[in-house]
């Protein structure tokens, strides 16, 4: 389902907001409750088309279990209020986020 532009504008906010409650209390939280959270908000922004939005929250959530985990989740963060604002069916942009996040886990 794809929301109407004012419409898109509240659950551009609603998921802004989640993704910095998940910044903030992450690092008091276990691996299962952010992998959940990630997955929440990946589950949202697909509902509403917001592509790039799931596929950095997928990505995030996958990195669960890694070796330095809670600093690839942290750049997963970072990078999620940047996709919260591109286009719905933006490639190009989620290639770019993407490809970010790879360098500054490097």
């Amino acid at each position: 389902m794809t929301a109407p532009a004012d419409g898109l504008l509240i659950i551009q906010s609603q998921l802004s907001q989640a993704v910095a409650a998940l910044y903030a209390s992450a690092p008091r939280m276990s691996d299962a409750a952010v992998a959940r959270r990630m997955e929440a908000i990946e589950r949202k922004a697909v509902e509403y088309g917001m592509i790039p939005l799931a596929k950095v929250a997928r990505a995030g959530r996958r990195a669960a279990g890694v070796a330095g985990y809670r600093t690839a989740l942290a750049r997963h963060l970072e990078r999620m209020d940047d996709a919260i604002g591109c286009q719905p069916l933006d490639e190009a942009a989620t290639a770019a986020i993407m490809a970010s996040i790879a360098l500054r886990l490097a």
